[in-house]
């Protein structure tokens, strides 16, 4: 330990790449946790329709065979309902059909 001398100038190139990395990984973090949120807040919804002559129901876009069930609509959420994506399924849900007045 006696022939150890401190140089400045490789600490603070040590110290400014540690800072760098420190900042690229806190913004994939960041990025990573926008994303999952917005996955959750933005859930993805799905109309069934019924396969013909079965009791199997799929996407209506994936399988142009399947038909809507008269009076009913079905939609599947890809993931699960909280209070912070209840009001985006409901208003999805409203925009595929509206509602229809019974007057």
């Amino acid at each position: 330990m006696k022939d150890y001398q401190l140089d400045g100038n490789k600490e603070m190139v040590a110290l400014g790449a540690m800072n760098i990395v420190g900042s690229m990984t806190s913004c994939y973090v960041t990025i990573s946790f926008a994303k999952i949120l917005l996955q959750v807040t933005r859930s993805r919804t799905t109309t069934l329709g019924r396969i013909p002559q079965t009791n199997v129901y799929r996407n209506i876009q994936q399988y142009p065979e399947a038909t809507k069930v008269p009076g009913v609509l079905i939609v599947r959420v890809d993931s699960a309902i909280y209070f912070s994506n209840f009001n985006y399924i409901k208003e999805r849900a409203c925009s595929v059909e509206p509602r229809k007045n019974s007057d």
